[in-house]
């Protein structure tokens, strides 16, 4: 799932950042930070319904694209549906 708000459309922005656990604590705080930057978000965290409240309102409030994946990255499964959608590119950022 992808959210973007319409500044997200207009503007360039500064790369895309990858930031695990992001519902809480200090995922949802570099998520915050980063989309506050302009960087455009792939966040990821086991629970959909938090991703999906946390992605319309970053892209809202920030006007960053913000994309989402519900995965637990303490089975290998989780870990490989992450490197099945993340493509780094120079400028891409890992948090």
């Amino acid at each position: 799932m992808t959210v973007r708000s319409k500044a997200a459309m207009s503007t360039q922005r500064a790369g895309t950042a990858l930031v695990t656990g992001a519902t809480a604590g200090l995922g949802a705080a570099y998520a915050e930070e980063l989309a506050a930057r302009g960087h455009s978000l792939l966040l990821v965290a086991r629970d959909q319904a938090r991703l999906a409240s946390a992605a319309a309102e970053l892209a809202e409030r920030c006007g960053v694209e913000v994309s989402v994946l519900s995965a637990d990255l303490a089975t290998p499964w989780g870990v490989r549906s992450v490197e099945d959608v993340w493509r780094p590119t120079p400028r891409s950022t890992c948090w």
